[in-house]
């Protein structure tokens, strides 16, 4: 519910929502990165951050944990720590949304060589048929502030009927950049409905 209610822009619901799930089990890995998740979709990143290193107290190396604390670390501009937080998530998965993940936190690190590393890797497995989704790509366009090859990747996203969570999760870091461009927002308001 917690996350329903971030997605859904209800704050206070989602945040009471997700302290219950908190107390009701307080040393489940899952429901602490799941709080972390339902934080950083509301933009609360420094307590997002918090959960998922609960999480990763509770169980080190815990992946959901590992990726909501590499989005919560690339969001606060600690982005050397969100590499390599991401760098061992990819480690353990190189599913096409970690690794969009990890090039939008190369590009925040400067290291763009890096990140176009990855997208050439995306695009190469996406043209042998493998089903790369466009929020991984999208992810790299923006970390890069690539607009044009932002606003095609969203509008690829949405036609391919994402869900609107995995756009929230996946813009959050870089709302700001995004939205300043106004085929962008239209597209997150038309999606999001904010």
């Amino acid at each position: 519910m917690a996350v329903y209610y971030a997605m859904t822009r209800q704050q206070d619901k989602a945040f009471d929502h997700a302290m219950q799930a908190c107390r009701h089990d307080p040393v489940s890995p899952y429901i602490h990165a799941l709080t972390a998740c339902s934080l950083n979709v509301l933009g609360q990143v420094e307590k997002a951050e918090s959960y998922a290193r609960k999480a990763l107290d509770l169980q080190p190396r815990y992946f959901f944990g590992l990726w909501m604390l590499g989005l919560s670390l690339c969001a606060l501009g600690r982005h050397q720590e969100a590499v390599e937080t991401l760098e061992e998530v990819v480690g353990v998965s190189r599913a096409p949304i970690f690794i969009g993940f990890l090039g939008l936190a190369y590009q925040f690190a400067g290291r763009a060589e890096d990140a176009n590393r990855l997208l050439h890797e995306l695009e190469d497995r996406r043209s042998r048929g493998e089903y790369v989704s466009a929020l991984s790509l999208l992810a790299i366009y923006a970390g890069a502030g690539d607009i044009p090859a932002a606003r095609r990747a969203l509008a690829e996203a949405i036609a391919e009927t994402c869900p609107a969570f995995g756009v929230s999760l996946t813009c959050f870091s870089v709302a700001g950049t995004l939205r300043k461009d106004p085929e962008i927002n239209r597209m997150l308001v038309d999606l999001l409905g904010y």
